[in-house]
Order: structure tokens, then sequence, then C-alpha cells
């Protein structure tokens, strides 16, 4: 151990044992180990040096010279370092102890670091023991649980998926050995986490893992299971969703039933089944109605949601209906719901560009942003969005340099708070790639594609949804350059990812079907353009009914091949 580190572990070591984060100096003249090390004054000392690199802090408090570590993150790794070698070969206890009974104020945070070393080590006991046994302080624990998985999937990455499949696995089997609350609490949290830190593929495999490893028997249990069913194949989906729909007959009425409600209209949605999600939603609102009346948050957010669903249904003034129903209550509460009143005239503003009431919409969505401006700022990530929504409503309503405008204030903004490769960053480039697209332009929509496509491999992966978007959008500027091939070649990549995604009778999965009969179509190969738009109208009106545009306009198509 040199001398620098001898001082700055022994300090830290001392503010353990005092249960203080800034110690006297004098204290440290007197100690055995550092205190000629602090008494010197030469400039090459080690006390002096750490004290000339920032390092450590002095401060005079009533005449006394304190000392302090100036930066929060070194000194919690070298108090973990401390912890950790004090406590090396104990129990769990220990540690329990610590976070529990000392007033140090980075306490909790040592001990997270000290369970980051025993990670390291490939030792799980202790942090498996805590998640178990801590009531108030689970949230330490988040991290070296993600360090964990994140460790884990590193070793194997190059191996067969079934390899680190079951190396996570192994993590999994030891968290739930003996199931409780709190083992699925942290693994939430520890999701959170790794979902921060853009882990998309380990939290889809974490995922996978833990919907194959535990059958619900219970509320809480249900409500983990049902976040787990987004990532399993898309045929077993509607089934385990439907399973746990029944299942909740077997439950008490409270909040958390109601949570997941909301949680079972969110996955319903996700695969078009919007009847259920619909039916799910109103079950939620049923609930608090009971629980809570009709004046709670959590009674505004259900109708909010509802106007999503009516939304994706294509039922847009039914959407509108829910979107004031919960804007009302936000304007008569006396909750702060500022920001939120602003998002809501978002979305009826976008459902407004649904209808092409384009004018409308763009007055809606001025009044968000005046509320946007007002409560984020004008470089808010809140506040672009609803830039971007404005560009929308411009670039529908054909005028393109009010759409690129609005567009460029949102890619400023994404560039200063997100930087260069931010999944919002790449979707702009998407929306200024589609404006360009509609003036013709097909070689700057291509330029912009391209970026977009780049962000949204590298931050989502190349069999992400948003991936497809850009494949999508993509193949639809090659088609309009009359490139058939380069255009089936980008459709081809978006409907396979949508088919795996989603399986073959989601809205998404429908699209493809289309845009692949385009490309067929105007080859001149009418039989096999007929069944992929066969296959688009029979989803279509399946899931969004034979009004809606998707369905009529496809039906469209199927007519006039067959008058030819």
């Amino acid at each position: 151990m040199t001398s620098n580190h001898l001082l700055l572990y022994r300090l830290a070591e001392l503010m353990l044992e005092h249960e203080q984060h800034i110690l006297p100096v004098d204290l440290l003249f007197d100690d055995e180990k550092i205190g000629d090390l602090v008494k010197s004054i030469q400039i090459d000392s080690p006390f002096q040096q750490m004290l000339f690199e920032g390092v450590l802090t002095e401060s005079v408090r009533e005449e006394k010279l304190y000392v302090s570590f100036t930066v929060e993150g070194y000194f919690h790794y070298v108090l973990g370092e401390v912890i950790y070698n004090k406590t090396q070969g104990k129990g769990a206890d220990e540690l329990k102890q610590i976070v529990e009974e000392n007033k140090l104020n980075s306490a909790k945070e040592g001990v997270e670091q000290c369970l980051i070393r025993d990670v390291q080590k490939d030792d799980l006991t202790r942090l498996i023991w805590l998640i178990d046994h801590l009531e108030h302080s689970l949230e330490l624990c988040r991290v070296p649980l993600a360090y964990t998985f994140i460790k884990k999937y590193n070793e194997s990455y190059h191996e067969d998926i079934s390899i680190i499949s079951q190396g996570l696995n192994s993590i999994l089997k030891d968290l739930f050995q003996q199931p409780g609350r709190n083992d699925f609490e942290i693994l939430d949290n520890t999701i959170e986490y790794l979902e921060l830190n853009q882990k998309h593929h380990l939290i889809s495999l974490i995922n996978i893992g833990f919907n194959q490893f535990i059958k619900p028997s219970n509320l809480f249990e249900s409500i983990r299971f049902a976040k787990s069913i987004n990532y399993i194949q898309p045929d077993l989906r509607f089934e385990q969703l439907n399973m746990l729909y029944e299942s909740t007959i077997n439950f008490h009425e409270d909040d958390e039933l109601a949570y997941l409600f909301y949680i079972l209209a969110q996955l319903y949605l996700n695969i078009a089944e919007y009847d259920m999600a619909i039916k799910s939603i109103r079950r939620a609102l049923k609930l608090i109605r009971n629980i809570y009346g009709e004046q709670h948050i959590s009674y505004s957010a259900c109708y909010h949601y509802l106007g999503d669903i009516w939304r994706e249904k294509g039922e847009y003034d039914k959407a509108i209906d829910n979107y004031y129903r919960s804007l009302n209550f936000k304007l008569n509460s006396n909750l702060n719901f500022d920001q939120s009143i602003g998002e809501t005239y978002n979305n009826i503003g976008l459902t407004l560009i649904d209808k092409s009431e384009y004018d409308q919409a763009i007055q809606i969505l001025e009044t968000s942003l005046q509320i946007h401006i007002e409560y984020c700022g004008k470089t808010h990530s809140s506040t672009a969005t609803v830039y971007s929504n404005l560009g929308l409503a411009y670039n529908e309503k054909g005028e393109s340099s009010k759409a690129i405008f609005y567009y460029e204030k949102v890619l400023a903004i994404d560039l200063m708070v997100h930087g260069l490769t931010h999944p919002l960053t790449g979707i702009i480039y998407n929306n200024l790639g589609s404006v360009w697209n509609s003036i013709k332009r097909y070689d700057d929509a291509i330029t912009y594609y391209e970026k977009s496509l780049l962000i949204s491999i590298e931050t989502d992966g190349v069999d992400h949804p948003s991936t497809a978007v850009v494949y999508d959008n993509l193949g639809t500027t090659w088609y309009c350059k009359t490139n058939y091939l380069e255009a089936r070649v980008f459709y081809e990549k978006a409907f396979n990812i949508r088919l795996n995604r989603y399986g073959d009778q989601h809205v998404s999965t429908a699209k493809s079907f289309n845009n692949l009969g385009n490309i067929l179509s105007a080859e001149g190969k009418k039989q096999d353009a007929l069944e992929l738009y066969q296959k688009a109208h029979q989803i279509f009106k399946n899931k969004l009914g034979e009004t809606h545009q998707y369905t009529v306009l496809v039906n469209q198509k199927i007519n006039d091949l067959n008058d030819l």
C-alpha cells in the first residue's frame, strides 16, 4: 500500500469509526498510522499532495482546521474498501449493522461498494442475505446486483445464447431461492438501473429467464411477472396475459391490483389487443374509484392512458374525450399538475393531427408549448417533444419550411442535452428525413434516415421496433425513387423485426405486409401483392375495425388490383 493510499484508506477508516465525514486535523496528527504523513508540510508529502490535487479539502470551523474528501464518489470507493476488509470473513449481519447503526452519512454507499467487491470475487452470499433482510435501505443492493448480471453477461458474451442465459438464470435462482417481496422489488430497481445504462439485450434475457423461472402465486409476484411478458415470444404473450387477467379474481381489491390492471392494459396495447387493454384499464378505474373516489391522481392517469389506447385503436374522438376527462381533473385539482397538464394538451394535439385537423392541433400544441417553457424551460427534453410535434403538424399540413424550423429547434436541444448518439437525437434525424421525403428531396431524406439508423442500432439494437421504423422509412424513400430492389431490402428488415417482436397478427406487422405488397404491385406481381394486401387487410379489420383509414386504404388497393 503506497503512502497516498494508506493516508486515504486510514482517513476513511477513521471517518467510519467516528461516524463523521469531516474530521479535525488535530485528530490525524495523533494517529499512529498516518500522523507523520499529515504533519509533514513538504509540498510532495502525501497529505499536501492530496490537498493540492483536490482529492482532500481543508476547511475552518470554530477556529479548528478540518479535512474531508472533496469527491463523494471517491470517498465511497475507499470506504467500500475499508468496510470490505473490516468485515471480510464475517456474515452479512455485520454489514446490516453498519447500514442501520452507523451515523456516517455515506455508510450505505460504503456498504454498496463493499458488496461490489464481493461480486467481483463471485461471492453473492452477503448480497442475497441483505436483499432478504434489509427493510429501509434495500436500494443499496441495486447497483451490486446490476454488476452481478453485467459481469456474468460479459463473461459469456461471445458464447451461445443458451450459455449466456444459463449464467444469468443461475443468479435468478440464487435471488429467488426463497421468494419474498424484497426480491421482486430489487429486481425491478435493478432493471431500471440497467435501462438507464442502455443494457437492453441483458434486460431482455433477464426477463425471459424470470418468466420461465417464476410461476406467480400472489399479487406482487404477478405484477413482476406481467412486466416480463413483454420479452417472451409473441405467440405466448396473449395466452400469459389472459392467464394473469383471469387470476386477478383471487386477489384482494386494492391499489396494487389496480396497478396490475394498468400494466396489463399497457401489455395488451403492445400486442394490439385493444379491447382487452380497454377492459383492463376500466377495471383499474373502477378499483381506484372504489378505494379513493374520483379525486385521486391515479384516476386522472387512467383516463389519460385510456385516451392513448383509443388513439392507437384509431378511435380519435373517444381518445380526445378521455384526454379531456384527465385534463379537467388536473385543471380543477389542488394538486400540482403543471407539466402534466402540458403533456395532456400535447396528446390532444397529436390526436388532432391523426384526425387531419392541423390548425386546431397547432393551436393546442402551442398551449402545451407555453406550459412546458414556463415550467421546464426552453431547452428541456419535454419542451423539445412539443416542438417536435409542432414540426409533425406543419409537415402533415404541407408547410415543410415551418416543420424544418421546429425540428431543427429540437435537434439543437437534443444535441446540447443528450449528445450525438442519444435515441432522441436519432428520432429527430428520422423526423427531418420525413420532411425531406415529403418534398421529394429523397437523397437528403436518406442522409438523415441513415444517421437515425446508426443511432438506433447502437442504442436499441438491430432487432428493436424503433430500428424497424427507420428501416421502414428508408424503404419508403427508395420506393419513391422507384428503386424497388433497395426498398425491398429495408422493408424486409423491418418486417422481420416486427414478426419476431410482435408475431404475424400485429398492426405493425400488417403495415409491413402492406409495404411489401406495394413493392410487388409496382413490379407487376399482382397475385403476390394481393396475398400480402389481404393479410394486411384482415389484421387491420380485426384489430382496428372496418372503418379505420388503414383498413380502408388497403381494401382499396385490393379492389384496384382485382379490377385490372
